[in-house]
């Protein structure tokens, strides 16, 4: 049986919508340095989009990536930006909010790895307009070399792989 609340307060913490993005594309970008400060969206933007229901609700972000490297050796960073505010979630370390180092066996660049993490958004201010906000991962390669999604390294033929992004709105 379905249930229909016609009135009534989710207490702070509840969890009030869950929405997702789910991709196997292999999009890349060759953005980076040796800090991991200079983060650039994939070739195909791994986003998502979530309309708030409250006014004073968080925002739980959830992300799994798999990832490849162009190199060897690979520091390999993640940052969560709002689009719609133009700034990157507070607060974020120097190198971003998530990162992972990937070596490969025999110095070869087939290997991937994995970056996964959650961070909890607080208060965000809400677009006016669609009432919406929108959260990027934006990555970074320490070397400047190229950065892959759902793929290894050098090679797309293996390791063809699947990343999600989950946005939570948690009740203020």
């Amino acid at each position: 049986t379905n249930a229909t609340i016609t009135a009534g307060t989710f207490p702070a913490g509840h969890v009030l919508q869950t929405v997702s993005y789910v991709t196997t594309g292999q999009p890349s970008v060759t953005a980076g340095n040796d800090a991991g400060t200079a983060f650039a969206s994939l070739s195909t933007a791994f986003k998502k989009a979530i309309t708030p229901t409250k006014n004073n609700s968080d925002i739980l972000v959830t992300i799994s990536m798999m990832v490849g490297s162009s190199t060897v050796g690979a520091h390999l960073f993640v940052q969560l930006y709002d689009n719609t505010n133009s700034a990157v979630l507070p607060s974020m370390n120097t190198q971003g909010h998530f990162g992972n180092y990937m070596t490969n066996n025999a110095g070869n660049t087939y290997g991937h790895i994995q970056i996964c993490g959650s961070f909890l958004y607080e208060n965000p201010t809400i677009a006016s307009t669609p009432n919406s906000i929108e959260i990027e991962v934006k990555v970074a390669h320490h070397g400047g070399s190229t950065f892959y999604l759902n793929r290894r390294g050098t090679d797309a033929t293996y390791g063809k792989l699947t990343s999600t992004i989950v946005l939570q709105e948690i009740a203020g």
